[in-house]
């Protein structure tokens, strides 16, 4: 028992005076003890001192509310047995006098029963057994926190797994390391393996960077048979293996086509010869710049007609419009201008056409009212007509012939032609 300074209690009951010594603590296998004790009555009452039959001595862990308690004989010392350990007790006591009368409680003591923390290296319960060799630290789990928990003699061995932040993909499985008094270490890339990537740049089949997804970004997932093509149109479905560098094979189906003028949904997206362009049609001067043939479906493209070339359109030009009616290149060729006006056409020095005879001619250079002398091997009679060819006078359309067939062969004449000559 260990002595500590006495406390006097203020209050007089029964002209009694109490006061409490210190207690001392007895460590037992999984509670305390302690031991109390008080001084004997100093004070007398009217000159006579009070007799004394005995004291109880009550405590609890409320102050003031004691619901347990002893009462022994006209002693001075108490023993509290099997106090739990890491709790409070409050303490207090009354005098019993002759006849069975009971004084007040005393003043009140308190008093924190220890235990023994078995991770820190203290006596904690001053009972010469530290941690582990105190029988009140049976084995607990062992922790992460640099201790012997489970009294094993090591220290963080036996360690429950602690799961690190990624677990999908190839960080599946991985766990912190401990780190001793500072607990478990976060973990890092090492953790994760060979194959973790913070950012996926792998085509391998595998979830790299564990975000729950394979191959993201990659044409498609090594080792897996990616659908393609479709049943619509000419199309088939089928499959593309995907092989270890992340490259689709061939398709097994029929795959899209360019659309086709030919009546078929060669693109497969469920309409026949839809964005097909139209053809070109062969004439595109003039009026027909632009023409075209649309699609025809099984067909192909229809040959162009004149309809496709709209309504100027000619196959030869006959209007004087300021138009390439026949598409040729050419507007208003032929003199389609002159005879549509009423006018003669430009005179032109006709070659007689071969085999025919030079001096029979359907028409001659020059024009009525035409002045100058020509030299005619014909002056005098004519012999066509009997008429002077200086001066023709015969009327209409018989004189004027006969004058433009003399003013001809003058001209022959001149020009050095031969011409039939008389002797």
């Amino acid at each position: 028992m260990v002595d500590g300074a006495h406390i006097r209690l203020s209050r007089i009951l029964l002209g009694l005076a109490f006061a409490f010594a210190s207690f001392a603590l007895l460590a037992q296998a999984s509670a305390q003890s302690v031991g109390i004790k008080w001084n004997a009555v100093s004070e007398t009452t009217g000159g006579s001192p009070v007799q004394i039959s005995g004291y109880h001595v009550g405590y609890g862990t409320s102050s003031r509310s004691y619901t347990l308690g002893m009462s022994i004989g006209d002693v001075l010392l108490a023993r509290i047995e099997a106090l739990d350990n890491g709790k409070t007790y409050f303490f207090a006591v009354q005098a019993i006098g002759a006849g069975g009368l009971e004084s007040d409680w005393s003043d009140e003591v308190s008093y924190f029963v220890p235990y023994e923390n078995c991770t820190n290296g203290l006596d904690d319960d001053r009972d010469g057994k530290i941690d582990c060799q105190d029988a009140e630290c049976p084995a607990q789990p062992e922790l992460c926190d640099g201790l012997d928990n489970d009294c094993n003699g090591a220290v963080d061995d036996n360690l429950a797994p602690q799961a690190c932040v990624l677990t999908r993909g190839v960080c599946a499985g991985s766990t912190k390391i401990c780190g001793g008094q500072t607990g478990f270490k976060d973990c890092d890339a090492s953790r994760y393996g060979a194959d973790y990537q913070q950012t996926e740049n792998q085509c391998d089949g595998k979830d790299n960077d564990c975000d729950g997804s394979v191959d993201e970004g990659c044409p498609c997932t090594v080792g897996a048979n990616v659908p393609c093509s479709s049943d619509v149109g000419e199309c088939t479905a089928g499959q593309q293996f995907c092989d270890a560098s992340a490259i689709l094979g061939p398709c097994s189906g029929n795959l899209p086509s360019a659309e086709l003028c030919d009546g078929k949904d060669n693109d497969c997206d469920g309409s026949a010869d839809n964005g097909v362009a139209p053809q070109t049609c062969p004439l595109q001067k003039g009026v027909c710049a632009g023409a075209f043939t649309p699609c025809g479906g099984g067909a192909g493209f229809p040959a162009c007609t004149a309809a496709s070339y709209g309504p100027n359109y000619e196959v030869a030009e006959t209007r004087c419009d300021g138009m390439d009616n026949d598409c040729d290149g050419q507007v208003d060729e032929d003199n389609v201008c002159q005879a549509s006006s009423g006018q003669p056409p430009p005179s032109v020095d006709p070659a007689p056409s071969p085999g025919s005879d030079p001096d029979q001619v359907a028409a001659a250079d020059g024009a009525p009212g035409i002045s100058g002398s020509v030299d005619s091997p014909f002056a005098g009679s004519s012999p066509l007509t009997g008429c002077s060819a200086a001066a023709p006078e015969a009327s209409g359309t018989l004189g004027l012939g006969l004058w433009l067939v003399a003013l001809w062969l003058a001209r022959r004449a001149r020009d050095g032609g031969a011409g039939p000559r008389r002797g």
